[in-house]
């Protein structure tokens, strides 16, 4: 674009009076155009500022926050945006602001950095470009300004233009569909653009063609898949993939486009699974009705959590050989929405899963070693820890992390054994002081094994110094191998009677080639062949690791560096990796247990938010290698997940405790299914109580007053009874003037009763991460719970009654968690005042458990009155709860309600209150409480608050009317 023509290097005044009478029609955007007019005229080149006023032209009569972000953003832009793309940035802004102002304020706030990425010379014609895509298609078209920089960096401008002019042609066709495309640009960080753009393109045009809905869905998802498969997502996966799709696409839309959806889902999942496999079996599925299918794909990823792909195939047949032409049995059984339809999929499964035997695998590890057991599941760590390994084990110097699902073997005893074998290495490294190694020893080690030596704290963990290698990852491999040696052999001479599992799980998964790598591989099996022994590494591993009964991580080091040396640059060290793996052995993380070591010397203060920045320092990989994720963005995020584990358990754990669950599916109880943790938490801040106290001081006086009237003298007296303690002088006097009348008397003594209200409440507050809403008033409805309770225990300790406060979240039928800030015997003092401060908002609602575990510890008090009390502010919920088909037909699986099954376990663990004698009563801040609270609580056991800010109020009235 060519300038405006100035005077002088300056544009007119009568343009500048122009804009600044258009502007001052906001006080705001009045103050804004002097502002920035300052700035400009401050800084700013001639040419730059005439075409600054040219492009604010173009926004003069856009709604005032787009104007307003223009003129606060684009006259500092001059270091990124050249002259010539002002305009051309304004004009997009502005074509934007006419259908979505929100849209134009973003494009305005990230104008500087996208633009400041491309090359000064080309702004102009590429956001021309983004215009004209905008006249089309707006939504389109602010994805693709987003995603301009990424694609100008890893395809190049030509490839850029092509991808544009493609994209044109489908924005034009459908609004979503140029969205999903457009959104795909995140592809081409998994894959190259030439020879793959092609054909991937054309089988998403071919599925636009058949429905827009099938190209949406393609196009969405092809990104998703390029990210999990990586260079498995070839030309051949992909044409196999979009065949089946198209099929489908003839055949059913709906189906297709579940098949698309979540093909991310289950292709990630781990399980060898064709695309073909799994749309073929889909396909039979249509012929029992569209719905069929649908809810098949759908739920497809669920089911191979629990199955191989084999196992979930034959379960299916089964399911269509006994629906018998059931098109809504099939259904219901394929959405596995019910505890039978799970069952017999999990009635296939040869593997053993980590949640079912987590108990008996942590009691038995204490058993044999003496030591508590902190178990957990490695999917919970980032993937790239596990490099290519399936079943994935390791420790971080103070967890185990095992595999959610061990399923190698046909026989689920070999699995099972086999899950305990692992969690036997896995606590062998830590009883044989793996990561325990000092600073101090790591610089004498550098110095043995020739490297350069590190100064005293340059090198602080096992992670950095086998950084110091060049090759790190071959030094990795290598120490692991030399390390599980050792751990293993100790292990052996501990506990002989676990040799033959040693022997039966020990065979390498793949067979060791020839050289002095298959060498290593057989020492640290325990299998070398004499001439690996002759050799002089294999002669130093044998008498430092194998026949060293005091050997030390220290040993397996500079046994590993030996090893090192003769390997380096002969041996790949992802092919070592793979053809040493062992079913039992897991991956050795020194860099987890560095980071983790860091969490641990950590203080452990509650409510101060921790560093979440690592201090580990070791070298990433190259792009596209298995170790380019070593930076320090990935290990500060991998702390924030350990602290937030350590956080969890750090808390009192003050009980475990274990309930049933009501499936009214079966119309029967789950055995301990659900666990839930009592945690007492830490005295923090008297701050929350005091201003409650201050800002509702003329409610609590008052109800401190009302309260003391409703408190029974100590001792009542009963006149003219039979029995008593004295003499009633009333009734004797008016039995002696009756005599005379010859009327009878009787009933001569005065009987004292002790008297006492006998009331007990447990106040149960819902601590679910929807309480974190904030109100007009600045609170959060957790703050208003907590306010209202504090005003009950006030007034309750005036009238005597006996009375528990506690709280409750969680997420998961393991991971209920269970708050008490005061007990029933507890004194009312300042730590459990301080506890109220450290009351927060996370987690879902698993109510039932919840209602269980007070209900037993009102049961074990001594009251003629017990009641419940529940504070919430919504409906129950939790993340493996079980959906219920909301309406009739196939199609109703695909809409399930997932709260049923939760209304149906909550009016269960109160009925079993009542028959406890407890009364139960809910109070609501959820509008729509009404639709489900009747159904849990009755017509009379729940109110509904409309306004949570008069919880405070409210309480104390109910309170009353549910006791006196």
């Amino acid at each position: 674009m060519k300038a405006p023509d100035t005077a002088g290097g300056r544009p007119p005044a009568g343009e500048e009076a122009m804009l600044a009478a258009a502007f001052s029609r906001h006080k705001i955007l009045a103050e804004a155009w002097r502002e920035a007019l300052a700035a400009l005229k401050k800084e700013a080149s001639g040419e730059f500022y005439g075409c600054w006023l040219a492009a604010t032209r173009e926004l003069a009569a856009a709604p005032w926050e787009v104007a307003w972000e223009w003129l606060r953003r684009s006259p500092s832009s001059g270091g990124g945006v050249a002259p010539a793309g002002l305009v051309a940035w304004a004009r997009l802004a502005a074509r934007m602001a006419r259908y979505n102002p929100a849209g134009a304020v973003d494009i305005i706030r990230s104008g500087v950095d996208t633009l400041g990425r491309l090359p000064a010379g080309l702004q102009h014609r590429w956001l021309a470009g983004c215009l004209e895509l905008a006249e089309i298609n707006w939504p389109a078209a602010m994805v693709y300004f987003s995603g301009l920089p990424e694609l100008f960096d890893r395809i190049g401008e030509k490839a850029a233009a092509r991808w544009l002019a493609e994209g044109r042609l489908l924005a034009g066709r459908e609004v979503e569909l140029g969205r999903a495309y457009f959104s795909a640009y995140t592809l081409w960080r998994h894959r190259p653009f030439d020879g793959f753009f092609a054909p991937w393109v054309e089988r998403g045009k071919e599925l636009a063609g058949i429905h827009p809905d099938a190209g949406r869905a393609y196009f969405t998802a092809g990104a998703a898949l390029a990210a999990a498969l990586k260079e498995n997502f070839s030309t051949v996966w992909l044409n196999e993939w979009a065949d089946r799709a198209r099929q489908l696409a003839v055949l059913d839309v709906p189906a297709a486009v579940s098949f698309l959806a979540n093909s991310p889902a289950v292709f990630s999942a781990g399980r060898e699974i064709s695309p073909a496999d799994w749309a073929d079996c889909g396909r039979e599925l249509l012929a029992r009705g569209g719905g069929c299918a649908q809810v098949f794909f759908a739920n497809s990823a669920r089911a191979l959590q629990e199955v191989t792909w084999p196992e979930l195939r034959g379960w299916v047949d089964r399911l269509m050989r006994t629906t018998a032409g059931d098109a809504d049995r099939l259904c219901e059984a394929l959405s596995l929405s019910t505890r039978e339809s799970l069952a017999v999929l999990t009635g296939r499964r040869q593997g053993v899963a980590l949640v079912d035997e987590e108990r008996g695998l942590a009691a038995y590890a204490a058993a044999l070693f003496d030591c508590p057991v902190n178990l957990k599941s490695s999917a919970l760590l980032p993937a790239a820890l596990a490099g290519k390994r399936r079943l994935f084990a390791t420790t971080d110097g103070r967890r185990i992390y095992l595999p959610e699902l061990v399923d190698e073997f046909p026989a689920r005893e070999d699995n099972h054994a086999l899950l305990k074998m692992m969690l036997v290495h896995e606590i062998s490294h830590l009883a044989a002081g793996t990561y325990q190694i000092t600073a101090v020893e790591l610089a004498g080690l550098a110095r043995q094994t020739g490297l350069p030596a590190p100064e005293y704290g340059e090198v602080s963990c096992l992670e950095e110094w086998l950084d110091l290698f060049p090759d790190y990852p071959l030094m990795r491999v290598i120490f692991e191998l030399v390390e599980d040696a050792r751990v293993d052999a100790r292990t052996q001479r501990q506990y002989p009677g676990m040799s033959k599992d040693f022997t039966r799980f020990g065979a390498p998964v793949q067979p060791p080639a020839g050289g002095e790598a298959a060498a290593l591989i057989r020492l640290s099996l325990g299998r070398p062949l004499p001439a690996d022994l002759a050799m002089p590494p294999g002669r130093l591993f044998r008498e430092k690791i194998l026949a060293n009964r005091r050997a030390a991580v220290t040993d397996s080091l500079a046994v590993a560096a030996a090893w090192y040396r003769i390997l380096e640059g002969k041996v790949d060290a992802g092919e070592l990796e793979a053809r040493s793996a062992v079913f039992y052995r897991g991956r050795l993380c020194p860099d987890l247990a560095a980071v983790n070591a860091e969490v641990e010397e950590e203080p452990r203060r509650s409510g101060r938010r921790r560093e979440t920045a690592s201090r580990l320092r070791v070298r990433p990989g190259a792009p596209d290698t298995p170790t380019a994720y070593r930076t320090r963005q990935f290990y500060s995020a991998l702390k924030s997940l350990l602290q937030e584990m350590a956080q969890e358990e750090n808390d009192s754990l003050h009980s475990v405790s274990y309930y049933d669950e009501w499936d009214y599916t079966v119309d029967g109880y789950k055995p301990d299914w659900c666990r839930v943790g009592e945690i007492i938490p830490p005295p923090s801040s008297m701050r929350l109580v005091e201003r409650t106290l201050q800002e509702y001081y003329g409610l609590v006086g008052t109800l401190k007053r009302y309260f003391a009237l409703l408190r029974p003298d100590r001792f009542r007296r009963y006149r003219r009874q039979e029995e008593g303690e004295q003499e009633d002088l009333d009734a004797i006097v008016e039995a002696w003037s009756g005599r005379r009348a010859g009327m009878p008397a009787s009933g001569f003594m005065i009987r004292r009763d002790k008297r006492l209200r006998e009331v007990a409440v447990a106040f149960l507050l819902d601590q679910s991460g929807s309480t974190d809403q904030v109100l007009d008033n600045g609170k959060t409805i957790l703050d208003i719970e907590r306010e209202a309770v504090v005003i009950m225990a006030e007034a309750l300790e005036v009238i005597g009654d006996r009375y528990a406060l506690y709280g409750f979240n969680g997420e998961g039928r393991h991971g209920v968690k269970f708050h008490v800030l005061k007990e029933f015997d507890e004194p009312y003092g300042m730590t459990v005042r301080q506890r109220f401060g450290g009351l927060a908002s996370d987690g879902l609602t698993r109510l039932g458990a919840a209602i269980r575990h007070t209900a037993g510890k009102l049961q074990k008090v001594e009251a003629a009155v017990k009641l419940l009390l529940i504070l919430s502010d919504g409906r129950p919920y939790d993340v493996d709860y079980y959906p219920v088909k909301n309406r009739a037909g196939p199609a109703g699986w695909l809409q399930a309600d997932d709260t049923f099954y939760a209304r149906e376990d909550c009016r269960m663990a109160l009925r079993e209150a009542r028959m406890k004698r407890i009364t139960t009563f809910c109070i609501t801040v959820d509008r729509r409480g009404t639709d489900y609270l009747e159904d849990i609580f009755g017509d009379a056991g729940y109110v509904v608050i409309d306004d949570v800010t008069l919880l405070p109020l409210k309480l104390p009235d109910l309170y009353k009317r549910l006791t006196v």
